[in-house]
């Protein structure tokens, strides 16, 4: 009986309308906990009540007084006769006509109204197989979260949770707050894809991307061991560092690229009025420069000279001063066929040079004043001599300036075969040895070679020595 009465009152809540019976104006259906002392207010309108509480049930307040209750039956709500319908006790049908029972629930073919009273329940509206198709409401208050999804657009929201966090609102109205920029719109993914943004002046503790043009002018302000690197290993061994922490610093460089061909310039920048370029390799490493074969323009050049200047090639190291004038090979230092080796008359390069070292033919020195042919004095301290090993009498081949030979006992006459030695040599021989009768020599050049012819015979081993001019 108790499941019976929450489903007709499921069917009170859907709204069920009044129904006039053939003989009277529309009834009411009342909910009460005790039934009315009298159930006619009037001759035209009497009560359908559903009493609750002991005894409870669906009666009809007769005109008399009588009342009917709910069978109990299983074919319906009827007045005992198995009528699908509550009579008066005249027989008319009342407004709860329509209502049937399969001892399960309580179903009703007409609408119900219940105007301005209230539907109390502790059970559910609708089951899961046999939901409430539309609702309208004035206003929907719950206690637990809503199950499920709510679909569809509202027509217009009267009420919002507000927001909070970096967009706020108010009701319907919503805005953002205490956000860095301007405009309306900002990002809020972890990583956005911004299309040509103006951020201003940022700061940041790393930046990776991809290649950065900008035509503006880059100025850094920085006291650090490594205010940029740039490398494939990022800080570890990059390929250039610029180090900004030194103190007091106030010299730099500039870098200058010049049109194609004219290369690039370097400029030491100072407060001071000199600044000095330094290069330092690591350890052993040297400052390599590029191979200069045979021409000033390569190696090591100077700003204004462009026929002077160092290079290398063919493993030696050259002066160039139109065209190549000194190198520096393994075998020593070099110069030209006709080049001199001067010294100048003060102290500085720029004096004139008023003595100089010049090949005057193959294989012959000359000291010069600085011009070819013009001679100066050699001042030596001492000639060394080849001199022939002792027991070694008779003719001798010496290619020097300064020998001596030896002449056997008896000997009147020697041969030198000397290269040096030439028909306008002045060969100057003295005999080193005192002999009793060989005291003088005559000493005659001849192109190659030179014959000494002794004043007499010696009478022993007598030694004779030469210096050729």
């Amino acid at each position: 009986m108790r499941i019976k009465l929450l489903i007709l009152l499921v069917l009170l809540f859907c709204g069920v309308a009044d129904a006039q019976d053939s003989q009277s104006a529309a009834r009411r259906i009342k909910v009460v906990a005790t039934l009315p002392a009298t159930c006619l207010t009037t001759t035209a309108q009497k009560d359908v009540v559903i009493k609750t509480g002991a005894t409870p049930g669906l009666y009809y307040c007769a005109a008399d007084g009588a009342s009917w209750t709910q069978d109990a039956g299983s074919t319906g709500i009827t007045n005992g006769a198995g009528n699908n319908v509550i009579t008066k006790s005249n027989g008319t049908n009342i407004v709860a006509s329509g209502l049937t029972d399969d001892g399960t629930t309580v179903t009703s073919a007409e609408n119900l109204a219940l105007g301005s009273n209230s539907l109390t329940m502790t059970g559910s509206l609708g089951a899961t197989g046999a939901r409430l198709t539309k609702g309208w409401f004035t206003d929907l208050q719950v206690t637990n979260a809503i199950a499920g999804s709510i679909t569809g657009n509202a027509a217009t929201v009267t009420t919002n949770a507000n927001l909070t966090g970096p967009i706020t609102s108010s009701g319907n109205a919503t805005s953002i707050a205490s956000q860095t920029g301007t405009g309306t719109t900002f990002v809020v993914n972890t990583s956005p894809t911004l299309v040509t943004p103006n951020i201003g002046v940022a700061t940041a503790t790393s930046l990776a991307s991809g290649a950065i043009t900008d035509s503006s002018t880059f100025v850094q302000t920085s006291n650090s061991a490594a205010a940029f690197e740039s490398g494939p290993n990022g800080s570890t061994n990059p390929v250039v560092r610029i180090k900004t922490n030194t103190a007091s610093q106030a010299d730099g460089i500039q870098i200058d690229g010049l049109a194609a061909g004219s290369g690039t310039t370097i400029t030491a920048l100072s407060s001071g009025s000199n600044s000095p370029i330094t290069l330092t390799p690591k350890g052993n490493g040297a400052v390599v420069l590029p191979p200069g074969p045979d021409t000033a323009t390569n190696g090591l050049g100077f700003t204004g000279f462009t026929n002077i200047g160092i290079g290398a090639g063919s493993n030696a190291l050259r002066l160039f001063n139109n065209g190549e004038r000194f190198a520096i090979t393994s075998s020593g230092m070099i110069t030209y066929s006709t080049a001199l080796i001067g010294f100048s008359s003060s102290g500085t390069v720029e004096g004139t040079m008023d003595v100089a070292i010049y090949r005057n033919a193959a294989g012959k020195l000359e000291v010069n004043s600085g011009t070819a042919g013009t001679f100066r004095d050699l001042i030596v301290r001492q000639y060394f001599a080849d001199s022939t090993a002792a027991g070694s009498t008779g003719a001798q081949t010496i290619n020097k300036s300064v020998f001596s030979v030896q002449f056997a006992g008896a000997a009147t006459s020697l041969v030198v075969t000397n290269s040096l030695v030439s028909t306008a040599s002045f060969p100057i021989c003295t005999v080193n040895t005192n002999d009793t009768t060989m005291k003088s020599v005559a000493a005659v050049p001849t192109s190659g070679t030179l014959t000494l012819t002794a004043n007499a015979a010696a009478t022993g081993t007598t030694v004779v020595s030469c210096v050729i001019h």
